[in-house]
Order: C-alpha cells, then structure tokens, then sequence
C-alpha cells in the first residue's frame, strides 16, 4: 500500500476555499443575465425618471414594470446581484404604512444605460450589452471546449449558429437584431472619445491622415473631424461596412474596404479602438478565439 503525499493532503480550510472559488465562477454568469434583463426591462430609464432624487422602492419599480406581484421576490432577487455588481445601489426606506423595504438607485455604471441622452448626452451602452449577452454569442463561449478537440480553421462562434458563420459574417448578415445592437453598441461606445479629447486632444496634434481600423460608420473619424478639420481619415473595414456607409464619403472622410488581418492602409496614424466593455468581457476572448 503506497504512503501518502503529503503534498495531496488538502485542510479544510483549502477545501472550503476550493468550493467558493468554483462556484463562484460556476455562477458568475447570473451577473450577467440579471444585468441583460435590467437593460431589457429599462430599469436604469425608469430610475431616473422616478423624480428628483432618482431612486426607487422594490414596489414601486414592480408597479413600473407591471409585471405580476406573485414576482416580486424574483424581481429582489435580480435587483440584489445587481446592487452587489455595483450597477445599482441599495439602502433601506419605508412605504406609506411604514414598513421598511428595499430602495435602489444610480451608479455610474448604471447612467451609461440611460437611453436618450440622458447621461450627459453620452449614448446608451445598453445595445452593446444585450449584443454582448446575445444567445449565440454565449453559446460561441460555451463551444470553447468542443472547439479545442477540433482540428479545423473555423472558430467557436461557427459552431454556435446553425449557419456556421464567423462572427463578423453573422454580423454582417444579420443587420437586425444581433448586428444592429452591436453597431449602436459600438456606436455609444466611441461617445468616450468626446470626454478623451477634452483632456488629451494634444495626442492628436501633428497628424494629417488617419485610418481608423474597423471604424464602422465612421463615427470616430466623425469626433476627430470636428476637432481637427485638416485631417484626412479613411474608415477601414469589412464589406457589409462599408456598402452601409459609403455614401457617408466626403473630402476628409472615405470608406475603404478590406480585412485588417491581411493589410491597413499607411498613414500617419492608426486609430485601433477597443472599447472599455469588449476589455472588460468581450475582446480578450474574441482576440483568440473569434
């Protein structure tokens, strides 16, 4: 009979740690989806619309959403990993019959899901998250493991849709819905430029072309144009891109097709954006796999 290791002998208190660490990341997804059926639900908007000190209690946002009582408790639910997520806040207050219930308010994570410029005028991310959170999207994550046994030059995402499409085809292809969430998505995203050229607007002093890579409708290029009128931009980007924007041409600004993958066009600069949320869940990932 072989000794034991004393290597393999694990405490308890390692074994404890183990299960949280686990589950955890088992679980961690609930984060995701609870935050996908806020953005769904518009509770950010219906938040801020409650009045001057925008906040909320538990019933009334129920009474807002009109969705049935018998849900409230689930509706609790969601709204406590969020408030934990730190997407919204949470402090006790009392109704009218002065028992106590739960109130919930505004971060800043939660303003940048405010529709209609509400946030100081900076576009909702909320299209960006429902296409980050989209049911192919995430079945092209739970693929991983399938897709590493494979000897074959297709990606995750081929195996998530029944088309077998990449995940810039399917973008392509499917302009409503998944495509048009991800553009405004990107969209609302490059409003950040905005604030970055109030206190870095030297950055781009000196240039006189500019290629924007993967620059879509050319929003980007748009900002940069307002600042620096003597810039010469170029949009590079997929097909499906530039058919959609190319009448959007003008003397400083032109839609240029092809696949940054194989060659971008010279100029003085290359403007390559990830967008906050992609390096937070998205992009990383998609850098490997997609």
């Amino acid at each position: 009979m072989g000794s034991i290791n004393e290597n393999t002998i694990t405490t308890t208190q390692e074994l404890s740690q183990g299960y949280v660490n686990l589950y955890k990341h088992m679980l961690s997804y609930a984060s995701s989806m609870a935050l996908k059926s806020a953005v769904e639900l518009g509770i950010p908007d219906i938040i801020f619309n409650k009045g001057k000190d925008q906040t909320i209690s538990l019933h009334e946002l129920v009474s807002a959403l009109q969705i049935p009582r018998s849900r409230t408790n689930f509706l609790r639910r969601v709204m406590r990993v969020l408030v934990h997520s730190g997407i919204f806040t949470n402090e006790k207050g009392y109704n009218d019959d002065k028992e106590e219930e739960e109130v919930y308010g505004l971060t800043p994570s939660s303003k940048l899901l405010l529709t209609g410029g509400k946030n100081n005028g900076v576009p909702s991310v909320g299209p960006y998250v429902l296409a980050v959170l989209e049911p192919v999207t995430v079945t092209a994550f739970g693929s991983i493991g399938n897709w590493l046994k494979k000897e074959s030059p297709t990606t995750p995402f081929h195996l998530a849709n029944d088309e077998g499409l990449s995940l810039y085809e399917y973008w392509g292809k499917n302009t409503d819905g998944f495509g048009d969430r991800l553009n405004e998505g990107m969209e609302s995203d490059s409003g950040v430029l905005k604030f970055v050229l109030k206190d870095f607007k030297s950055v781009f002093e000196g240039i006189t072309t500019l290629v924007d890579v993967g620059g879509n409708t050319g929003l980007m290029c748009k900002m940069l144009l307002e600042a620096f009128p003597h810039l010469q931009c170029s949009v590079y980007d997929l097909a499906y891109a530039v058919d959609a924007n190319s009448h959007n041409n003008t003397q400083n600004l032109k839609f240029i097709e092809g696949d940054m993958f194989q060659t971008v066009p010279q100029a003085d600069a290359i403007l390559f954006k990830v967008s906050m949320l992609i390096i937070i869940s998205f992009s990383i990932t998609l850098s490997f796999f997609f």
